[in-house]
């Protein structure tokens, strides 16, 4: 049991640590469109392989790309799964 809460916190830090991602991501495609900075390409990368998918299905509205949002909202989901099995999340929400 020790086991399985040690794995589910470890996911939960990982999709943590995503989201804290996805944010920067949208954060600098506000300031910086085009990714110029090591950092922002970076969270691009980072990111990518998980919104492309969703942005197939989801495509850009008039400019707007909504697909981070729809991966930020189903990380959120997540997490509030893996708590509800026993993931200790590093920081209380």
């Amino acid at each position: 049991m020790v086991l399985l809460s040690a794995v589910l916190s470890a996911v939960a830090l990982v999709v943590v640590l995503f989201e804290i991602c996805l944010l920067g991501r949208a954060i600098f495609s506000w300031i910086e469109p085009f990714p110029r900075n090591r950092f922002h390409a970076f969270l691009i990368q980072v990111t990518e392989p998980v919104v492309r998918p969703v942005r197939r299905v989801i495509p850009p509205l008039g400019g707007l790309d909504l697909s981070v949002l729809v991966v930020f909202i189903l990380c959120g989901i997540l997490l509030r799964v893996l708590t509800s099995y026993g993931a200790m999340l590093p920081f209380p929400f």
